[in-house]
């Protein structure tokens, strides 16, 4: 159960166009397509990772996290699950969904209350009985032509 790298850091932002000309202008980090989470956000590359920023209000912190890749998804949800790591209170009450891309984010909290993210390319590579359990995003929120495009996975 081995993670390979980071592949997101979530921020929030007050003002998400001063956050995105921030991130753009000192560190060269540019726009990509970015999913309807129902709210205002923006993706960005930067290097072989990305930033996922949220615009939210003061002391709002629910979405901050980071984003775990991992060689054997099958194996880090079933030992999370059992360990009652599973976080079902936050991210719209589930843990497990799925982008209009197929990509797959899992949400656990650690024994401090952070939120990890742990992201897969597919759903679709995932054994039946863990692909009965993800939810898809966009029966939430409406996805263009290009938020379908969003993925994790960009190089």
């Amino acid at each position: 159960m081995t993670a390979t790298r980071i592949n997101h850091v979530s921020v929030r932002a007050v003002d998400l166009e001063a956050s995105v000309r921030f991130y753009t202008e000192l560190f060269g980090a540019r726009p990509i397509p970015t999913p309807n989470f129902g709210g205002i956000l923006a993706w960005l590359q930067l290097g072989d990772a990305q930033i996922h920023i949220f615009q939210r209000g003061e002391g709002w912190d629910r979405d901050v996290h980071f984003a775990l890749e991992v060689e054997d998804f099958e194996k880090v949800f079933r030992r999370a699950k059992a360990m009652g790591a599973l976080d079902d209170k936050g991210n719209w009450g589930h843990y497990m969904w799925a982008l209009a891309s197929g990509v797959v984010q899992l949400y656990v909290r650690d024994p401090a209350n952070n939120l990890v993210e742990v992201v897969w390319p597919s759903v679709d590579s995932l054994p039946a009985d863990i692909a009965a359990e993800v939810r898809n995003r966009a029966d939430l929120n409406e996805q263009t032509e290009e938020s379908a495009r969003a993925t994790f996975f960009t190089r």
